[in-house]
Parts: C-alpha cells; sequence; structure tokens
C-alpha cells in the first residue's frame, strides 16, 4: 500500500469559512447544508437558509441556492423563481 505523504505549500493561506463555500460549493462542514445572505442597502435583506447545494449571494441583487433537483433565487426587489431541474 502507497502512503500519502504530507504537502507544504511555500505560500499559502488559511481560508475563512466564508471563503470556503466557494470552493467547490462546499464548506467542508459535511453536512451539505449551507445559508447566503445578501445585503440590499436600504431594503431588507434576503436569504436562504439549510440549502441543499450550493448557495450564492450578489449584495444588491439576489441570493440563489443550486441544488441536484431545483435553483431556487429571492432577489431584493422582493421576487423569487423556482427553476425546475429535469
Amino acid at each position: 500500500m502507497k502512503t500519502i505523504k504530507k504537502v507544504t505549500f511555500k505560500t499559502a493561506t488559511k481560508l475563512s469559512q466564508e471563503e470556503m463555500k466557494y470552493v467547490f460549493g462546499g464548506s467542508g462542514s459535511g453536512n451539505g447544508v449551507s445559508n447566503c445572505t445578501s445585503d440590499c442597502g436600504t431594503q431588507q435583506s434576503v436569504y436562504i437558509t439549510n440549502c441543499y447545494g450550493t448557495c450564492i449571494a450578489s449584495d444588491g441583487n439576489f441570493v440563489r441556492c443550486s441544488g441536484v433537483t431545483s435553483v431556487l433565487t429571492k432577489y431584493c426587489d422582493g421576487t423569487s423563481s423556482l427553476l425546475k431541474k429535469y
């Protein structure tokens, strides 16, 4: 059996939990659930909790949860859309 050797990077930075969400859509927490919030300025923020997939936020625009079967998007103007994947 081969063993895996430790790899040392010359220049590396430790990512925060928030930054890790953008690395292949997960933070390594193991539960596959994420949350995201968009700051909508003078309007109420929009958010998605318990996203079973990739959760992204664009401040001033939207939050989006993209899962295996559907994509939910909530916009800062109060509207939302649900796209079913087939």
